[in-house]
């Protein structure tokens, strides 16, 4: 008994057989198909090409790179190159950039911590750092306890002396 199967009917392995789709059984089994991606299958010429458009950008070539410098980097050349790549010439994985990345906290507006400081001489160092939160809140987002704490301007909080109760001997 012959069965007549269409051709688009068969899936998987045969019907890529038939179709001469031979490059699909050569890679690893549950491996998404990068048939020439990575930086084995860049030509050696264009590894060392990116290799030196990089390290022309960092003038400490001896030192390994900073965190902050790296982010740099591979904020400036992501639109030309894959984040991989340039993570791989300074052998740095992908992961540890990524959690470098969300570590950086933004920067404080310099206005801000002008207005904080303005308040604080003002007042003498009195107010504690939610009353000028709420002197601040319509203009800021807010970060005034961290201002403040950084630069040693926190109020002078007085030490309270507690009654002495009963004799001493």
């Amino acid at each position: 008994m012959v069965l007549k199967i269409k051709a688009r009917y068969i899936h998987g392995g045969a019907g890529r057989y038939q179709k001469g789709e031979t490059y699909h059984f050569h890679q690893p089994v549950g491996k998404q198909y990068t048939y020439g991606q990575g930086m084995e299958q860049l030509a050696e010429v264009e590894q060392l090409k990116l290799q030196v458009e990089l390290l022309k950008k960092v003038s400490k070539l001896d030192e390994k790179i900073d965190k902050v410098t790296l982010i740099k980097l591979v904020d400036y050349y992501r639109y030309q190159y894959l984040i991989g790549f340039i993570l791989d010439c300074f052998k740095v994985s992908r992961s540890t950039y990524y959690r470098w990345k969300s570590k950086i906290k933004p920067p404080i507006h310099d206005s801000l911590i002008k207005k904080v400081e303005e308040i604080c001489l003002k007042h003498k160092f009195m107010y504690s750092h939610r009353t000028i939160t709420s002197l601040l809140k319509k203009e800021f987002e807010i970060k005034v306890y961290r201002i403040m704490k950084s630069r040693g301007w926190l109020c002078r909080t007085r030490i309270k002396k507690s009654p002495k109760l009963g004799k001493l001997y």
